[in-house]
């Protein structure tokens, strides 16, 4: 049995996605549901979501060390998962991961350090504040994610809330 192993995960062209040696040390631990977390602290575990596609899990032991070792898949439902701990299940949330871009908008819905670029300006969504281009601040802007749609067209400026992307309330 291989004692200590060092799991990583990599497309077929080689780039590494993700990896890890002890499962209490990856950042998403708490979020793996009990019926798949490890029991043993040496245990490497990843949690990931992935496009459909081929990849490559690399196991080896952490300290030069060989044994027999098993790598197991699962599927986690959202219904399992708050990956922004707000107290709502991944199925129901909008915003998955708590990064203030609407999942339907969010390329990568999983990840807040990125959501995607749909105004191609070279700037993440998560950063931009223009994320369609039009000229006009998200935070004023009733559609953010429309570019055909800026101000509200009655003189009025709207005060957007990014907790419900549906309202604008006009001042």
């Amino acid at each position: 049995m291989l004692a200590d192993p060092f799991l990583q995960l990599t497309r077929l062209s080689g780039e590494p996605l993700d990896s890890n040696d002890n499962h209490a040390t990856h950042p998403w631990v708490s979020l793996i549901p009990s019926r798949v977390s490890a029991t043993d602290p040496n245990e490497a575990v990843l949690m990931l979501s992935l496009e459909p596609g081929g990849y490559t899990a690399l196991l080896y032991g952490a300290d030069g060390g060989t044994g027999i070792a098993i790598v197991e898949v699962f599927e986690i439902q959202d219904s399992e998962v708050d990956i922004d701990s707000d107290g709502q299940m991944n199925d129901v949330d909008t915003d998955d991961d708590g990064d203030g871009i609407p999942d339907d908008f969010d390329s990568f819905p999983n990840d807040l350090t990125r959501a995607g670029d749909p105004d191609a300006d070279g700037i993440d969504s998560v950063q931009d504040t223009d994320d369609d281009g039009d000229g006009t601040p998200d935070t004023e802007d009733p559609e953010p994610f429309n570019s055909e749609v800026s101000g509200n067209g009655n003189n009025g400026v709207c005060v957007f809330d990014q907790s419900n992307w549906d309202e604008c309330n006009f001042e």
